[in-house]
């Protein structure tokens, strides 16, 4: 341990001599040298010494992004003998691997063997690196954007993804979108789906929907534990904290209160596949477009990851709103290195010439990747697993409510008090802390563009609810 320490502090050392060579310091008027100083230097096992900058105090004219430029670490990695790169952390931490790390040749095809997945919430496989296999999980992906040629292999990451979600221990929602109907008709029937596979613009409008709704709620869940979390792991811990000090003076209900501590929001994965197809037809003024905007900004926090897979995306599509969310890029094999640059901000995946094979992007770091594969057979046999009990999943999805309990009391409040009218203002006041303002304004649109809400005989009576509405409230579906 002495040893690996030792060599830490050389690696230090080393690391605060090359920065120096390259002018990342400062001179007094006295002469006086100001150089790079460090917060902590650690290490990892014998394999890696972290040498934490210390970036409160860096010399004038100094920044970090000078010290992290790709010739900076290519002349630290000089200086130190041994590789040096950058850890994606808050600051910036140089990691160096003190010891020579083992390459994989990678092969043309990687069985997914979901024995091999670490410990951790929602861990996805991505594939087999030089470097070892490559797992990561939900919370930190963030949104995902899959991009790639026709048979580059886009699929067939999908149909692993899928896979490892359906196979999760922890409880997972699914939404996707298959405007193909190719791609997920395997998974139709999974217990995880929570909404039949949409196949249009106007299905997958109604998903981004759902999700946005699906935050509302979930904000008041939030907001509701008085302990404002910041992303799902933090609100069931917040939630558990609850509802055990619940248990000390209410032994009585025993039982529901364990229950409740078993309950677990589940994570909400919603995959549009051909998005970049998608929204060719929809345009960028659509309800998807701007629902799906909404769920990037802020989807993340509760628990919801985006998936957006197509062939050829281009700049203009994916907003800087949109783009900003999107930490985690694969790239297939593409035509151009212009659409590599687009996806990974850098060119490469034009080369790619072995099915399967991506360039992986998480927040920059970039890595090349044989994805993992999972044989169509697996899939079908996780679909028998399911068959007893499809029939009664098809039935009860036939007979899902498109309106929430929330939502058909707000129609039904409308058609007992207000005469049929839908005045915003007015039920807000009426549903004050339970159903927000903006969220029956985006209701009062959405159910205008499915003919929900039709405008009254004269301007004063504002919109009012259909005879189609009314009827799904009247029958309870």
């Amino acid at each position: 341990m002495d040893d690996v320490r030792a060599q830490a502090q050389e690696a230090a050392r080393l690391i605060r001599q090359g920065l120096t060579q390259l002018g990342h310091c400062y001179q007094t008027k006295d002469g006086n040298l100001v150089e790079v100083s460090f917060a902590s230097v650690q290490f990892v096992g014998d394999a890696y010494a972290l040498v934490e900058v210390d970036t409160r105090r860096l010399p004038p004219r100094v920044s970090i992004a000078r010290l992290v430029h790709p010739e900076t670490l290519h002349h630290l990695t000089a200086v130190v003998g041994k590789p040096v790169k950058r850890l994606n952390t808050t600051g910036l931490t140089y990691c160096v691997a003190l010891r020579p790390q083992v390459k994989y040749r990678l092969p043309r095809r990687v069985e997914l063997d979901l024995d091999h997945r670490p410990a951790g919430d929602y861990m996805i496989g991505f594939g087999l690196s030089r470097e070892g296999e490559v797992w990561e999980g939900l919370e930190k992906l963030r949104h995902i954007v899959v991009a790639g040629s026709t048979d580059s292999g886009k699929s067939a990451f999908l149909r692993s993804l899928l896979y490892q979600l359906v196979r999760q221990p922890l409880p997972v929602e699914l939404y996707l979108t298959d405007m193909e109907g190719l791609t997920f008709a395997a998974f139709e029937g999974v217990p995880q789906l929570a909404h039949p596979i949409a196949g249009s613009v106007k299905e997958a409008t109604e998903i981004a929907f759902r999700l946005t709704q699906e935050m509302e709620r979930r904000a008041a869940l939030y907001q509701a534990t008085g302990c404002f979390p910041e992303k799902l792991s933090e609100y069931h811990q917040a939630n558990l904290r609850s509802q055990v000090s619940g248990l000390k003076s209410q032994v009585s209900s025993l039982r529901s209160q364990v229950s409740g501590l078993r309950s677990r929001l589940p994570w909400i994965v919603a995959v549009f596949d051909e998005f970049t197809a998608l929204m060719d037809e929809a345009g960028k003024t659509s309800d998807l477009y701007r629902l799906i905007g909404q769920v990037a900004m802020r989807g993340r926090k509760y628990g919801i990851t985006l998936v957006l897979a197509g062939q050829d995306f281009k700049a203009d599509l994916l907003n800087t709103r949109i783009t900003n969310q999107l930490r985690t890029r694969v790239q297939f094999a593409c035509a151009t290195a212009c659409q590599s640059q687009v996806v990974l901000g850098r060119a490469g995946a034009e080369k790619i010439t072995v099915p399967g094979r991506a360039l992986v992007s998480f927040g920059g770091r970039i890595v090349e990747v044989q994805t993992f594969w999972v044989d169509k057979a697996q899939v079908a046999g996780l679909r028998s697993q399911v068959a007893g009990r499809r029939s009664q999943v098809a039935g009860r999805r036939s007979q899902v409510s498109p309106l929430s309990a929330e939502e058909r009391e707000l129609v039904g409040y409308a058609l007992e008090h207000l005469e049929g009218r839908f005045p915003i203002r007015a039920l807000a006041e009426a549903f004050q802390g339970r159903v927000s303002q903006r969220r029956i304004e985006e209701l009062s649109r959405a159910w205008e563009a499915r003919g929900w809400l039709r405008a009254g005989p004269t301007r004063a009576d504002g919109k009012r609810v259909s005879d189609e509405l009314a009827g799904l409230v009247e029958r309870g579906v």
